[in-house]
């Protein structure tokens, strides 16, 4: 029994940073030391208050962001359901 829940949680570890890399830019605000560190030059040239975050989207891209969140939210959910036991490493 205890393999088995090895083994699961070995690949929601393998899985979940694939997953955090391919959906991150969507879903994660940025702050100020992530636009400093990783953004272009004219982002971070922007007009940005050091109290809030910068939203990965505009709102004319509301849409098309709120797909991506409901996709990210099935993987995690499919994740779940295929390897029960597992619900922990994402809370």
């Amino acid at each position: 029994m205890y393999a088995v829940i090895s083994i699961k949680i070995l690949v929601v570890q393998k899985i979940w940073p694939v997953l955090e890399t391919i959906y991150a830019p969507w879903i994660l605000p940025y702050d100020q030391g992530i636009v400093q560190e990783k953004c272009s030059q004219w982002i971070q040239q922007m007009n940005f208050n050091c109290e809030s975050l910068l939203l990965p989207w505009i709102s004319s891209d509301a849409t098309l962001a709120s797909s991506i969140v409901q996709d990210f939210v099935g993987s995690v959910v499919f994740l779940v359901d295929m390897l029960p036991g597992t619900l922990g490493y994402f809370i």
